[in-house]
């Protein structure tokens, strides 16, 4: 009898069939496998009192964010899928910080965060959001934040900080000095 396969662990089929049968198997996984794609990654600090020294998505770095700052910079990278799909998570883990003299910050925190749908004409940059209690919000988009487009995140604070930086740059845009 002809022997067609035999694999590392000395398994011998003498049937085609169980040739095809790995083959198309085999095949099968490799169709299964998803594209990524690479993101930037960008912050912004929602927070009035406590600065983030340092975070970073699924072991990419992130930067250094100002109370209330974000935005303008950004790291490379976080390797997202091409295409969405529900239960999508990311782990973000970050550290505060405080102005010298100021209280001891709370320790390091982590938190696995759902990503919300996003379309992969959009993928530019994932941000990440910094709320207090260590509420912590993604957006995957290619859009800035205040720009019409951007992802609508539910979340009063969100809403306010938004109002300010969007005034503060029409202010900007004016020659208005605070």
């Amino acid at each position: 009898m002809t022997t067609y396969f035999t694999n590392k662990f000395n398994i011998k089929s003498t049937h085609p069939l169980h040739c095809w049968l790995i083959l198309t198997v085999l095949m099968a996984l490799s169709a299964c496998s998803e594209k990524l794609v690479p993101a930037a990654i960008g912050g912004y600090n929602h927070m009035p009192y406590w600065a983030i020294a340092g975070f970073s998505v699924n072991g990419g770095s992130g930067f250094n964010l100002d109370p209330g700052g974000g935005g303008g910079s950004e790291t490379c990278c976080v390797q997202l899928p091409e295409r969405w799909r529900p239960g999508l998570k990311v782990n973000i883990a970050w550290r505060y910080d405080t102005y010298q003299g100021g209280p001891t910050p709370p320790p390091p925190q982590s938190a696995e965060v759902e990503i919300p749908e996003y379309r992969s004409e959009d993928i530019s940059h994932l941000d990440v959001h910094f709320f207090p209690n260590h509420k912590v919000k993604v957006v995957v988009t290619h859009y800035g934040l205040g720009h019409a487009n951007y992802p609508k995140i539910k979340d009063a604070e969100f809403d306010a900080v938004v109002k300010k930086w969007n005034n503060d740059y029409e202010n900007f845009r004016k020659g208005v000095t605070p």
